[in-house]
Order: C-alpha cells, then sequence, then structure tokens
C-alpha cells in the first residue's frame, strides 16, 4: 500500500501521520483511444487504458518526465494498439497540426504561439467554426494572418475582413513580409484606397482567374463589391472585428455564401431564429414542433456538409457586443456564437490633469514633456482650439498629422506609422478610425484627451425624449431614491428594458420609437409590451424628475454633472467606452508582453472627471486613477521608452523575440453539490 504523508495540527502542536492513498478510481466510456474503461491515474497523465497501452505506468510516468509534449505523445501513439480505436491516433494528428501552425509562428516572427492562439489553432485544424472574443491587442489579427498561410501551404484559400482601408494595407505588407520569411510560393492580394491603378488591374485579375491564395479586404469592400466575390468559394474566412462586419447586416450573408451555403439555408436559418425569439410565449406543443423542426433542419445542414464543401468561419471581436438576427443564423449554421466579456489586460497609466482655465497651455506643456507618440483626442472640435495645438506643437518641432479636416484619414495613419508624422489630433469618437485598429505598438506612447468624452441631453421628459434618455435618467438617479419598494421598482424596470429593448435590431427599435411618437399601435403582442415598457421608462423617469428633492440631490452628486443652458438643465454623462477605446490604442500585445502607455485626460469639469472614473470601472475593475502633477513622470517615460526601444530592436532582428505568456487557457469545472 502506497501511503501519503499528512500534517494534523493541535491544539498542542503539529504531528505526522499515514493514511492509505486511495485507489484509482474506474471510469466508464473515457479511454482517450478506445472509449471504454480506464482508472484516473491514467487519465491524469493522459495517456490510454491499459488494454489500449501495454506498458507500465512507471515507464510511463519517466518518458513524460524526460520528454517534450510532442516527443510524448509520438512515444505513446507508437506504442498504443490502434486496432483497439483511433482516439489516439486523432490526438496525435492534431498536436502535429498544432505544432505545425506553431513553427510558421516561430518562422515568421520568432514567437511560437501563445496559450489561447493554441486553442484557437486547434479548433482551426479541426475545420471548426469559432469566434475569438478577447481583449484588443491579444493577437487575433497575428493568428489570422498565421492561419492564412498555414492554410495556403495545405493549397487552401482565405479570405481576411479588416474594418479599415490602413488595416489592410497594414495587414498586406505584414503578410507579404511573413510569407518571404516561410519561403513559400504563396500569392496574397489585396485592395484598398491606395493601392495604384497598376496594382488595381492585378488584383482584379488575379480575383477573375482565381490565382490566389490569401485576400485582403475590407468590410465596406465586401458589402459593396460582393459581385465580384460570390462565385469563389473560399476555405476559410477570417472577419477581423465584427462591429465593422455588421454595419451591414447583410455581410453575415455573404459571407456564409462565400464558404459555400446557399440562399436556401439562410432562409431557413433566420425563419429558426425569428422563431425562436418567441419561444418563451409559444404553447407546449408549439415549442415542441419548433424543437422538431430545428432538428431536422440540423441534420439536413449536416447532410449538406457531407455531400458539399463547406469552409470555416472565425470572428474576432474585442467586446463580442454583435446583436441582431443575422448573428444568430450563426448557430443555426455553423454552431457558434459570438461570446462577450469585460475588462481586458492593458498596462496603461490612466491620469488626469485638472486645470481652471487654458487646456491647450497644459497640452502644450504635455506634448514638450512626452514628445513623439502621441494621439490627441478632442471633446468637441472647435477649430480656434485645433489650430492652436497644431502651431504648439509645431513650434516644439512636432509635426501633426490633423485628422478633424475633410481629409483621407487612412493615408494619415500611414504617415504616421511610417515616422513622417510625430502626433496626431482627432475627435473623440467610439467609432472614430483614431479609436479603432491603430495598432502600431512601436510608436504610440500616449493619448491626450482635451476635455472629458461624454454627451448631453435635456434634464427632462416630453413627448418626443427617447427612451435611451429616459433609461440613462433613471441609471443616475436610482441611487439617490430612498424608498426601498420604489427603488426596486425602478432597476426592475432598468433590467426589463435593458434585456428587452436594447437587444433589440435598429429597425424594430425604431419601429417601436416612431409608434411612441405617433402614438400608434405596432403590429404584435411581443412589440407592444415592449413599447410599454418604454413609456413606464419615461414615466418614471418624467416622475423622478418632477420630485424637486430628487432633482436637488442629483445637483449634489458628485457623479452627476447637471449645467443651465439657456434656461434648461442638461445633464453630462462621460463616456467610458471612447476613453478605454482610445486610451487602448497606447498598450498594445508585443513578444515582451504588453506595452505600457500613459493616458491623460485634461480638463476643468471635475463632476465630469469623477463621473468618468466611475464608469470606467464598470468595464474595468481594476483601473486606477493617478494626478498627472503627482506622478512620477521621469520612471513611467522610463517604462514607456524600454517597451518601444525592445519591440524597435525585435524588429530589426536585434534581439530574439522571447514571449511572455500572460495568459493561459484554463478548464474550470463547477460541480453542482445536488
Amino acid at each position: 500500500v502506497v501511503v501519503v504523508k499528512i500534517l494534523v495540527a493541535r491544539s498542542k502542536g503539529v504531528e505526522s501521520r499515514e493514511f492509505p492513498k486511495p485507489p484509482p478510481i474506474i471510469f466508464n466510456n473515457a479511454c482517450p483511444n478506445c472509449g471504454g474503461e480506464i482508472t484516473s491515474d491514467r487519465l491524469i497523465i493522459g495517456v490510454p487504458c491499459k488494454k489500449c497501452l501495454k506498458l507500465q505506468l512507471s515507464k510511463v510516468k519517466r518518458a513524460k518526465k524526460r520528454m517534450d509534449r510532442l516527443e510524448f505523445l509520438k512515444y505513446i501513439y507508437e506504442n498504443t494498439d490502434l486496432q483497439r480505436g483511433d482516439g489516439f491516433k486523432k490526438i496525435y494528428e492534431l498536436e502535429m497540426e498544432v505544432n505545425r501552425i506553431n513553427e510558421i509562428s516561430k518562422k515568421i516572427s520568432g514567437n511560437r504561439l501563445w496559450s489561447a492562439q493554441k486553442t484557437w489553432a486547434k479548433r482551426l485544424v479541426k475545420g471548426i467554426s469559432f469566434s475569438i472574443t478577447a481583449p484588443t491587442g491579444l493577437g487575433k489579427t497575428y493568428f489570422g494572418m498565421v492561419a492564412a498561410i498555414y492554410m495556403a501551404m495545405k493549397g487552401k484559400r482565405t479570405l481576411i475582413v479588416v474594418p479599415t482601408a490602413a488595416l489592410v494595407s497594414h495587414v498586406l505588407k505584414k503578410l507579404k513580409e511573413y510569407i518571404a520569411k516561410v519561403d513559400s510560393e504563396i500569392v496574397c492580394v489585396g485592395y484598398h484606397a491606395r493601392i495604384s491603378s497598376q496594382e488595381k488591374a492585378e488584383f482584379l485579375n488575379r480575383l477573375n482567374t482565381g490565382d490566389f491564395n490569401i485576400m485582403v479586404i475590407t468590410s465596406k469592400f465586401l458589402a459593396r463589391r460582393f459581385s465580384l466575390l460570390e462565385k469563389i468559394f473560399f476555405d476559410l474566412v477570417f472577419v477581423d472585428d465584427v462591429d465593422a462586419l455588421l454595419k451591414s447586416s447583410k455581410n453575415i450573408d455573404r459571407v456564409l455564401f462565400l464558404v459555400g451555403f446557399k440562399q436556401k439555408h439562410i432562409d431557413k436559418a433566420l425563419d429558426l431564429v425569428r422563431r425562436k425569439q418567441n419561444f418563451m410565449y409559444l404553447t407546449r406543443k408549439a415549442r415542441q414542433r419548433l424543437l422538431e423542426l430545428t432538428k431536422k433542419f440540423r441534420e439536413e445542414i449536416n447532410e449538406y456538409r457531407k455531400k458539399n464543401p463547406v469552409g470555416q468561419v472565425i470572428i474576432a471581436s474585442a467586446t463580442g457586443a454583435a446583436r441582431g438576427l443575422r448573428v444568430k443564423i450563426l448557430r443555426e449554421l455553423l454552431n457558434f456564437t459570438i461570446g462577450s466579456t469585460r475588462g481586458g489586460l492593458r498596462n496603461i497609466v490612466d491620469s488626469y490633469y485638472l486645470v481652471r482655465k487654458g487646456e491647450t497651455d497644459v497640452v502644450k506643456n504635455l506634448m514638450k514633456k512626452l514628445g513623439k507618440g502621441g494621439i490627441i483626442f478632442m471633446y468637441r472640435v472647435k477649430r480656434k482650439l485645433v489650430d492652436k495645438i497644431i502651431r504648439d506643437a509645431e513650434e516644439l518641432g512636432l509635426k501633426v498629422g490633423d485628422a478633424t479636416k475633410p481629409v483621407n484619414i487612412d493615408v494619415l495613419i500611414e504617415k504616421f506609422a511610417e515616422g513622417e508624422l510625430d502626433i496626431l489630433v482627432g475627435a473623440a469618437s467610439y467609432y472614430g478610425k483614431l479609436a479603432r485598429g491603430l495598432d502600431i505598438p512601436q510608436l504610440i506612447r500616449y493619448a491626450i484627451f482635451v476635455g472629458v468624452p461624454h454627451f448631453k441631453f435635456p434634464l427632462e421628459i416630453t413627448d418626443k425624449t427617447h427612451p435611451i434618455k429616459g433609461f440613462i435618467i433613471l441609471n443616475e438617479v436610482v441611487e439617490l431614491i430612498k424608498d426601498k419598494q420604489k427603488k426596486g421598482k425602478i432597476l426592475r424596470l432598468i433590467s426589463n428594458f435593458r434585456t428587452k429593448f436594447m437587444r433589440l435590431k435598429m429597425a424594430k427599435k425604431q419601429q417601436i420609437i416612431e409608434a411612441i411618437m405617433e402614438k400608434k399601435k405596432l403590429p404584435t403582442k411581443k412589440l407592444e409590451a415592449i413599447k410599454e415598457i418604454c413609456l413606464n421608462v419615461l414615466e418614471a423617469a418624467k416622475e423622478l424628475l418632477s420630485d424637486s428633492e430628487i432633482v436637488k440631490e442629483l445637483k449634489k452628486s458628485p457623479f452627476v454633472e447637471i449645467r443651465e443652458i439657456g434656461g434648461r438643465l442638461y445633464i453630462h454623462i462621460p463616456d467610458a467606452k471612447t476613453y478605454i477605446q482610445g486610451s487602448g490604442r497606447t498598450s498594445r500585445l508585443y513578444a515582451g508582453g504588453i506595452t505600457k502607455g500613459l493616458a491623460v485626460v485634461v480638463t476643468r469639469r471635475r463632476k465630469l472627471l469623477e463621473a468618468l472614473k466611475r464608469r470606467a470601472r464598470w468595464y474595468i475593475d481594476k483601473i486606477e486613477w493617478v494626478d498627472f502633477k503627482e506622478m512620477n513622470l521621469r520612471k513611467v517615460l522610463r517604462e514607456i521608452n524600454r517597451d518601444r526601444k525592445i519591440i524597435k530592436e525585435i524588429l530589426e532582428g536585434k534581439i530574439s523575440k522571447e514571449f511572455k505568456e500572460l495568459t493561459r487557457s484554463a478548464l474550470v469545472i463547477v460541480e453542482s453539490p445536488t
């Protein structure tokens, strides 16, 4: 009997006792090779049962200690009885393919895939369609490029869809660099605004002949020029940024066409999705019929996939906040949904600079201290203010790109990336090109926000007030309500509005708003019920705002800014998502970790700043704010510059790219006690 020693604490000290080690547990249907019985000690090591693998367990354990993972799997594979089953063969072959992808990654960038990317690689090899929901800067685009090269080396074709022309140019440039390193005759083509007429002609020629392995386009090109693509089959479609793709809801249909589905499949899937929306309102018989229809449709799709080639779809998203009916088609046809995430990895010093007046003087001082590699986000684009910031920067010897003018922003971004510009100035907008898709870790060091990004609206409810404004007011006021019963009622109303109205497709929302404004009835009971929720939200907000004590408390709140403009009260709500998105440009994934960045909010409005701090914690739990005046700027800049120096040396091939594992995949099993 093998014994283990445990320590038992006693009041008089600690004594050593011996207990028998429990025997291995036998699991049915769990052998990774034959699917039969297996003991827990073999499962822990990750090898087949004793019938499939005759080797002594002690010998297997010694082998595992001295071999790397692939060597060990090969050793077990060669000693496994494959006549009893082929499960372990599949495991070994999967690991071999993942290792090939790993080697491609190492060859092109010097880095092996990190934990999450290995998980994505396994799904790619298995032919599974899936979504990647990971925070900004964790290597989703890089994985898409590695996947495209891997598929091309297997003679397969990939389409990469990105949100902007600047990203098309960036991805094309990177792909060509990577392809040169793997010594492969992979043909990579792409289309963006700045390609020459000769490049455009070559692109169209290769498109017509199908003579290419990888194509890179924008989601806008997919929507507007789909007729050029519709006859081409892609083995893989990699969508980088689902938000941009969904600006045209039909883009989901287009992606599905490109991987081999027919219009009839999409129509049937859409019909099922619509029916499922009303699942809770159906009778038991109707529910059963719907479940049978779903089962029958999936059998039909499985049969179609056996007889016809169907490609893979990988959709990457930083937020996972993809909504709408057509997104749900993915579940019916490809068996995956776009997940969601909160928070993220960022290495940013979030700071603020409170001023009494003269924000531009502070901005000039900041540019002088911080130097090159900055993005300046303007809350409000005032021409005089922007011109002064640009003049101040030029006095300091800094070259500025003005993205507030009606110019080609993609050109400015490219000039910035090539070092022709030192600073970019643009509007603080969540969907602005400066806040999204800029992945230049070797250059972007800091972000300055001139004013707190926010929006405002009248603190009143009229017949023309949008329900979302009522919803925002309830969110701000609810914590001020002292009556527990009344507060509970408002919280339930907020929850109902969020789950029922906010998740609707834009067209449905608009239909409800028009019905409210024009006092019309809606065609379905469901829409009528949601309209009633909207009316209740507006009524509750109106009632609360009519309470002078509530308004008084609201004005005193340190987290709510209310201002009188032209005799009317306005509530100002900080736009935390834009701040997080914009500041995120300064902290990106690279071979040594995540670059350190600095964000500074310059403002004279203390209340709005406090509200921004509070709202930012809704998205990033551990965000900490510091006063810029009290910061050890020299230390912060030293760390920021160190990261950029490392990246520069990596890009120049001066140092090896040892990848720092920042996150890893983990399986968590939660067992219910019942």
